[in-house]
């Protein structure tokens, strides 16, 4: 999470800003940031005797999910027809604040006295908002929107891309409670 949340909130800083440049920096930077960790939980997972851990999973979706939305704000941002409406905006904002949020617990998830049950039920408010935006905007697109081309349609993969990083975290959350349980059992 420490190492997605940074791309990501650059990601959508931009998209709120409109900023090009910032954009595609962030996007290349990004990449490579991901391709080195990736290697690094591959790494530690093949080092190990053990069967993979659910949570090494989550994160490979983590950092999938990470790269799309780099990817997809470029898109949107570098488009030739770029007009993010101030809904839009508004909504990335929100969405960013709860992704820094959550980043900001990451540091004690590893501990057992970690308060994963908070950490848990505000990753289930953040996915409840991102559920009940890609609802309000799937209903509110036309059937040309839905063109692959089509600013909304990239927007609403934005918020799948989203969606499918709150709910890996959510889940790899859940993974380590439940090993920390298991530890102090």
């Amino acid at each position: 999470m420490q190492s997605c949340s940074p791309i990501i909130d650059k990601a959508l800083e931009c998209l709120s800003s409109n900023d090009s440049i910032a954009v595609c920096k962030n996007h290349r930077i990004g990449m490579e940031t991901l391709d080195i960790i990736g290697k690094k939980v591959r790494d530690c997972s093949a080092d190990t005797d053990y069967a993979i851990d659910k949570s090494e999973v989550y994160y490979e979706y983590m950092l999938e999910a990470t790269e799309k939305i780099a990817e997809t704000s470029r898109h949107i941002i570098t488009a030739p027809d770029n007009h993010i409406p101030i809904s839009y905006k508004c909504e990335m904002e929100t969405i960013r604040g709860g992704i820094v949020r959550l980043s900001q617990f990451t540091d004690n998830i590893l501990r057992s006295d970690g308060d994963t049950v908070k950490i848990n039920k505000d990753a289930g408010m953040e996915k409840d908002f991102i559920e009940h935006s890609i609802a309000v905007h799937s209903k509110g697109m036309t059937h040309e929107d839905f063109d692959e081309e089509a600013p909304a349609y990239s927007y609403l993969m934005l918020l799948y891309y989203l969606h499918s990083f709150v709910s890996s975290f959510s889940q790899a959350i859940k993974n380590i409670e439940f090993n920390n349980k298991r530890m102090t059992a």
